[in-house]
């Protein structure tokens, strides 16, 4: 499972050019079961924070800096660093003012989807449109990207 530090819609690569993606943010536990299960293809840029992650989720988190490519069908972790303290090799502990957020992403090949709205009974989302709605602690967001 690819384990990044950002996430843009530029690393997504779709046959159609159109992909539907489902995320939700998890807590440190739920990252590492999830790792633990699938495995960690990492993608962590940054030593320090490849450090601090493998320190937050028990396993080696290996420094790994490369282009991330997506595709529909795939599914992975995001891992962001919210802090002010600009992290070097040497970090191993999370600075005191920083936190990590995690989030699971799950892409789908899938062009279209019936979003329900508050005050429509059912909207469908034409190819570039955006839309994000929350149910509960989920938050799933529908997009395309057009070249």
């Amino acid at each position: 499972m690819k384990l990044t530090q950002t996430f843009s819609l530029l690393m997504v690569k779709a046959k159609k050019k159109e992909v539907a993606f489902h995320v939700r943010e998890i807590d440190v536990d739920q990252a590492g079961e999830l790792l633990d299960e699938f495995g960690v293809e990492s993608y962590i840029g940054t030593r320090g924070f490849a450090n601090i992650l493998s320190e937050m989720l028990d396993m080696d988190i290996p420094h790994h800096w490369a282009r991330v490519t997506l595709y529909p069908g795939e599914q992975g972790i995001v891992a962001i660093y919210d802090g002010q303290t600009k992290l070097t090799p040497d970090h191993y502990e999370l600075p005191e003012e920083a936190e990590v957020r995690f989030f699971h992403y799950q892409l789908r090949d899938q062009i279209t989807a019936v979003l329900p709205m508050p005050e429509m009974n059912n909207v469908a989302l034409e190819a570039g449109e955006v839309e994000e709605v929350e149910d509960g602690d989920e938050l799933t967001t529908i997009a395309s990207r057009h070249d």
